[in-house]
């Protein structure tokens, strides 16, 4: 049953022998704007390199342009405009299914445009869409997450390839860990406005969970952050996904059909009215297995039930003098119900999330813009675990909602070349309902009938910026901001500069410098929290609990090697401070250790952590049908408590290595189809762990762990491999898809946790998933 999906390979197969192989072309349409003032350029030229005859467009009063019957295929375009360095996009693949469009931004140039000549292929291909952001920073493309073995469209998963970011050490969950930091600090944005985790099956203060609810037919190129942030980024320690929604196709309907092992989905877009600018996009997924499960068919365990459903959609409505509206969202539904047949034991989880937001651009002038947004997102984790045996009757209840509200505005003005000034405030009130009680009857009073949370009110905070950049001359620039945090439930004010300088030395070298104080609000449970000891009344300790904070210092160097081989370095130093820890001077606790969920204990912010490393990176941009990846990082993560000592984090692994390749074939009557073939190898240190002092687990019948020796070391060395092998076929104005992921193809169990066994009176080790095969057909017509 693993291998159902091959069926649709079955169903693909007959479609596809009749069809002719004439009319493979496509459009490529879009629209070029200048990247700090989002205005529209006026006749900037696009080309599409090597074309013969030569194909482009020049656009027109809005910025728009359209090249007509292009051929399938991967082709380059070059936009350029007089005074404006012009950009060159390599190997977009054009499909006969689907439109390409490409929305560009250009950067105005500095100088004089005799003085200097800005060549195609002379910028990093990675580079972020944010040109406030210098340092630890870089975009992907939706192709990307699909693309990479592994990475199954999910961006999280298709991050760690990239130096310094690992997995959490479950293939089974997609959280990362950026320069030994918690996955904890990691910020979510979307259409930049902060969200809840976007995951299925999340865990209360993770920012992960088992599958991703973003779906990459929804998703345009986007940022990820790995350290010094810009100014407008806040309430995050170690990482920001900066996601981005597109808009539907404003001219034609498209639709598209996908089935998989993650789920059954459909997408469409189209103009809301022939000739009219505005366009919708909706996307909807449902999972396979629960399918299966309905009809009787239990892939996983009958005992085992999981079920998920999500949502994405995006409304573009641009007008002629009041600017463009977007209504936008995302939303999932996720439940796993556990029962043992021959026990009384049952488990139920619900995690729910959901965003919609309403966001508006005008342009105020040629050169200032305002994006402002509105948004209501909310999460809701229910648990009820229940065992019924009447000698040892328990059961653990959970009940969490949380509600944001949040208004965002940011205006950016450029006064020339040279200067550009940007500032904004992000204002977020949250209402809050949390129950959360354990019933034992095994434990003493007040323990049997425990009491963790039960609240209901409300929250805000308010965050304020300014950056400002300056680019000194062509090679030089300079990036000052600061940023404000406060929170209102315990009052406390954060005040954090930022600031980064690029220096392009060569054409083709760049140094880079970055630095940043960065803040972050814990999760609501760690300040309402009730700590209970016997004959006293609860307590909630930890209200006026400060931010934890970390400084952040990064030292890049950047080498474009040649057109397509790019090679990157960078060192960092982070210093966290105010980190909340144990009150106790015996307590190893720190909440740098914490991955998700939240602790009951006094805290006081007076802990500590160091994280110090290098990454290096050197990739081939996909070129000549071949690309490849390969990135690594030699780093430590340590922390201190109330007695001094310097201690290892668990997510201090110290190393991490990935090699990345593939290579496309073109084939077909018409040169018209693609056979991709693509490879990954991880290799890294694994978690760090607490041991189990076995001599005295034996004698208390129970798991003893020895503290005094906590993180020294770590579990068996992490590897894997994984591959993909895809095939693109066009026909006429539709595009076939299959893709054959197999993930872990030599069946390394590598080694999850440790735990002691009564049974067996001995140490027992949980390993991972072993080799998963993954199925998707995929149409677009």
């Amino acid at each position: 049953m693993k291998y159902f999906a091959l069926l649709p390979l079955i169903i693909l197969v007959t479609n596809i022998l009749a069809q002719d192989t004439d009319g493979f072309n496509q459009n490529i349409r879009g629209t070029v704007v200048d990247g700090d003032t989002k205005s529209p350029i006026i006749g900037a030229t696009i080309i599409i390199v090597d074309s013969s005859p030569l194909l482009g467009s020049v656009t027109d009063l809005d910025g728009n342009f359209k090249i007509e019957d292009v051929p399938v295929g991967r082709h380059t375009i070059k936009v350029a405009y007089l005074g404006y360095e012009s950009k060159t996009f390599t190997n977009l693949l054009v499909g006969s299914g689907k439109e390409l469009i490409q929305n560009i931004e250009l950067t105005e140039s500095v100088v004089k445009i005799d003085e200097i000549v800005v060549t195609a292929g002379s910028g990093n291909k990675a580079a972020a869409l944010n040109e406030m952001a210098m340092v630890s920073a870089r975009s992907f493309s939706v192709e990307e997450t699909k693309r990479y073995a592994a990475g199954i469209s999910d961006p999280a998963r298709m991050v760690t390839a990239y130096a310094g970011v690992a997995g959490n050490g479950g293939d089974d969950e997609n959280g990362i860990i950026i320069r030994g930091n918690s996955p904890r600090g990691l910020l979510w944005r979307l259409e930049g406005a902060e969200i809840p985790n976007p995951n299925h099956f999340a865990s209360e203060g993770a920012s992960s969970g088992g599958v991703s609810i973003l779906s990459a037919n929804t998703l345009s190129t986007s940022d990820f952050y790995t350290g010094a942030f810009p100014a407008e980024f806040g309430n995050a320690l170690s990482g920001a996904f900066d996601i981005k929604l597109r808009n539907g196709n404003n001219e034609k309907r498209e639709y598209t059909f996908q089935s998989g092992i993650l789920g059954i989905e459909a997408a469409l877009e189209g103009p809301f009215k022939k000739k009219g600018k505005s366009s919708y996009l909706l996307n909807y997924r449902y999972s396979t297995l629960s399918l299966f499960n309905k009809v009787g068919i239990n892939i996983v365990s009958e005992d085992d039930v999981t079920t998920y459903q999500d949502v994405a959609f995006k409304f573009n409505f641009p007008t002629q003098k009041a600017g463009t509206f977007s209504f936008y969202g995302i939303g999932g539904l996720s439940e796993n119900d556990y029962k043992l047949t021959s026990d009384t034991y049952t488990e139920s989880l619900k995690s729910n999330m959901g965003v919609a937001g309403l966001s508006h651009l005008i342009q105020l002038g040629t050169k200032t813009f305002l994006k402002s947004s509105v948004s209501v997102s909310g999460t809701q984790i229910k648990e009820n675990a229940l065992d019924t045996n009447p000698t040892n009757s328990y059961q653990y209840i959970e009940d969490k909602e949380k509600t944001y509200a949040r208004f965002a505005s940011k205006l950016r003005t450029k006064f020339n070349a040279h200067h550009t000034l940007e500032a904004g405030l992000v204002y977020s009130s949250l209402a809050y309902h949390f129950t959360e009680r354990i019933m034992d009857k095994e434990e003493e009073p007040p323990f049997n009938n425990y009491e963790f949370l039960n609240d209901k009110g409300h929250a805000n905070s308010l965050q304020a910026y300014s950056s400002w950049k300056y680019r000194i001359n062509h090679n030089i620039t300079l990036i000052n901001g600061l940023h404000f945090l406060y929170f209102g439930l315990s009052k406390k004010l954060a005040v954090e500069p930022r600031s980064a300088l690029k220096w392009q030395f060569t054409p083709r070298q760049s140094l880079s410098f970055g630095f940043g104080i960065h803040s972050r609000i814990e999760s609501l449970e760690f300040y309402l929290g009730k700590y209970t000891v016997p004959d006293r009344p609860s307590i909630q300790p930890n209200t006026k609990l400060d931010f934890t904070k970390a400084r952040h210092y990064v030292l890049g160097y950047d080498n474009l090697l040649s057109e397509n081989w790019y090679f990157k370095a960078e060192t960092y130093f982070q210093k966290l401070y105010n980190v909340p820890i144990h009150k106790n001077e015996n307590s190893i606790f720190s909440t740098l250790l914490l991955e998700d969920n939240y602790t009951i204990l006094p805290l006081i912010n007076k802990g500590s952590g160091t994280n110090y490393g290098l990454e290096l990176t050197a990739q081939r941009f996909f070129n000549k049908d071949y690309y490849l990846l390969l990135s690594g990082s030699v780093y430590e993560a340590t922390y201190k408590v109330l007695d001094g000592k310097k201690r290892n984090t668990p997510f201090g692994s110290n190393f991490g290595f990935n090699l990345l390749t593939g290579k496309e074939f073109v084939v077909g009557k018409a040169k018209q189809n693609l056979i991709g073939i693509n490879l990954r190898g991880t290799w890294g240190g694994n978690k760090r762990y607490i041991p189990i002092d076995l001599q005295a687990s034996r004698e208390s019948k129970t798991a003893i762990y020895d503290h005094s020796k906590a993180y020294e070391q770590r579990l068996p060395d992490y590897w894997k491999i994984d591959f993909q092998v895809s095939y693109y076929l066009n026909r006429k104005n539709l595009t076939h898809k299959i893709r054959f992921d197999l993930l872990n193809v030599t069946d390394h169990k590598n080694i999850y946790s440790q735990g002691y066994s009564s049974a067996t009176q001995n140490i027992e080790y949980d390993t991972q998933t072993g080799i998963i095969p993954a199925l998707t057909y995929r149409i677009e017509f």
